[in-house]
């Protein structure tokens, strides 16, 4: 559907307030001195709001409509792509606006390419209005002005820095002079995800065992007016990784810079010299510290010239590869910090920092208590740990065993403590067995099923996992293991077999024996002991 009425297509482009009224064109009159006032709430304080009137409100009887701003003439043709024929008059300039803007969608790019390229020009030039800041209520700050004059306003950020939030439009009328809209948030975003081998989708966490890979995206908006305006863009994408040294950068699967319009898509991959990354050695290779991605002419292809955003928004997206080395603890989180920065630092200004973004890869474990008796620690019990069909591997750091399944051994051993601390686990289930009980102790009969349940990660700082932990041959419900701690209790002395077993067959017979012997000498000294 086409958008026939200014306001609609301002409004609807950058998703701020709808609201109806008569479709104009440019006409002639006045508003007669009338005025309203904008109120602009928005989710932070601290912003500094300014209203540019693009178009004056006008009246002509009964009817009232607008006319161009000639003060913003020149930035509107721009932005539109009118000729600005100094041999036009005022009215017939507005005229070719106004077709242009009806010929724009509901939605679409070009609304929001118009909106953004607006919000560039106009960020040097002094405001016609400027609205003061409120007190914060229910979780949003108001922003106002009175006495402002009727007309078709475009509303953004001044401040430095600020050219993330998108504009936001506010239209007063005669007929409704008391105009309240929502500030936009950021019309420029970024995310960051990772995906595991159990994963179908990027999200912001996930489970793996050491040496998994896991694979990050990044990605980034470039706004439309970065080409529109500048002869060069920057975009900085810094991706840090955890100092524990236990997440290690793998490769650069690809770099796609993606520009669109109503009519294709344009795929550009950079090869791998166009990317640095920030660590202080000349080689793409293991940045343990950071992965930072530099394109400082984004605009044109190096090798063709051609430009690739063409004023349309595109977005860059950045997608490699890490792996997961080394735990140290029961619940082990390793978060990334993404950090995107955009702009044209010409004359030593500054790039824009958008907030950043994080992911985190979680790996789990659990730990054994062996004990006798009144839980005195039992030292030297060997255990291994399945899952499914897999014996798994472990190398010995300080009192952990840590998941190694290239170079570890199989075999876990009870420290003088009872105790052996596992890490460096997937969340799933795992069978524990015995396999050598120390001298004097007897083997655990059965094996156990041991199960890792990670609770919610959405909360970082308390991410935990759930342990529980059964015979494998039991009934009921599993046990929950207090502080993720599997609890084994080891018997001394002799273990009879089971029913029916050569144990029981020999007493039995023993048995047997016994009676009948006494049976023999009762009755062969009866007469001695019973006088018959």
């Amino acid at each position: 559907m086409k958008l026939k009425k200014l306001a609609s297509v301002f409004l609807a482009a950058v998703m701020a307030v709808s609201l109806a009224t008569t479709a104009f064109a440019a006409s002639e009159g006045s508003n007669d001195g009338q005025t309203g006032s904008i109120t602009v709430t928005a989710k932070s304080s601290g912003r500094q709001l300014a209203a540019y009137r693009l178009f004056d409100s006008s009246t002509n009887g009964e009817d009232y409509g607008y006319e161009l701003n000639e003060k913003y003439r020149t930035e509107l043709c721009e932005a539109l792509g009118v000729d600005d024929d100094d041999a036009k008059t005022n009215a017939q300039i507005g005229g070719e606006l106004l077709e242009k803007l009806n010929d724009i969608e509901t939605d679409s790019a070009e609304a929001k390419t118009f909106a953004l390229s607006m919000q560039n020009a106009l960020k040097d030039s002094d405001a016609d209005v400027a609205l003061t800041e409120g007190t914060p209520e229910n979780g949003k700050t108001p922003y106002t002005a009175t006495g402002v004059p009727l007309g078709y306003y475009i509303i953004f950020d001044t401040a430095e820095g600020s050219e993330e939030y998108a504009p936001t439009f506010a239209m007063l009328t005669p007929a409704d002079t008391d105009v309240q809209v929502e500030a936009k948030d950021s019309a420029i975003g970024a995310t960051k995800g990772l995906k595991t081998d159990d994963d179908d989708e990027y999200k912001n966490t996930g489970n793996v065992d050491i040496g998994d890979t896991v694979t990050y995206k990044i990605t980034g908006d470039i706004p439309a007016y970065a080409s529109a305006n500048n002869d060069k863009y920057e975009v900085k994408l810094t991706d840090t990784l955890p100092d524990n040294g236990q997440l290690q950068y793998v490769e650069i699967k690809s770099v796609v810079l993606n520009a669109k319009d109503a009519n294709k898509t344009l795929l550009h991959t950079f090869e791998n010299e166009d990317v640095t990354f920030k660590k202080g050695d000349t080689e793409a290779t293991n940045p343990t510290e950071a992965t930072s991605f530099v394109f400082d002419e984004l605009l044109v292809d190096k090798d063709t010239g051609i430009n690739y955003l063409n004023d349309k928004p595109a977005t860059i997206t950045i997608t490699y590869t890490a792996k997961v080395v080394g735990a140290s603890q029961i619940v082990d989180e390793n978060t990334n910090t993404y950090k995107y920065e955009y702009g044209n630092p010409t004359g030593g200004t500054q790039l824009t920092s958008l907030p950043e973004k994080q992911a985190t890869v979680y790996t789990y474990g659990f730990k054994i208590f062996k004990y006798t008796g009144e839980n005195t620690p039992l030292a030297g019990a060997e255990f291994s740990l399945k899952k499914g069909n897999t014996e798994l591997k472990f190398t010995k750091t300080g009192d952990n065993y840590v998941y190694d399944p290239v170079n570890g051994s199989a075999t876990l051993v009870s420290g003088d403590d009872g105790s052996i601390s596992i890490l460096g686990l997937d969340a799933g289930t795992y069978t524990l067995e015995e396999t050598k009980a120390p001298d004097g102790y007897n083997l655990l009969a059965d094996t156990l099923d041991v199960t890792i349940t990670p609770k919610s990660k959405d909360d970082i700082e308390n991410a935990d996992c759930t342990v529980f932990y059964k015979p494998t041959d039991a009934t009921g419900d599993p046990q929950e293991a207090n502080d993720h701690t599997v609890e084994v209790l080891n018997t001394t002395g002799t273990t009879l077999p089971g029913t029916g077993g050569m144990g029981t067959t020999l007493f039995t017979a023993g048995g047997l024996l016994i009676l009948c012997a006494a049976g023999a000498f009762l009755y062969f000294n009866r007469k001695r002991l019973f006088g018959r």
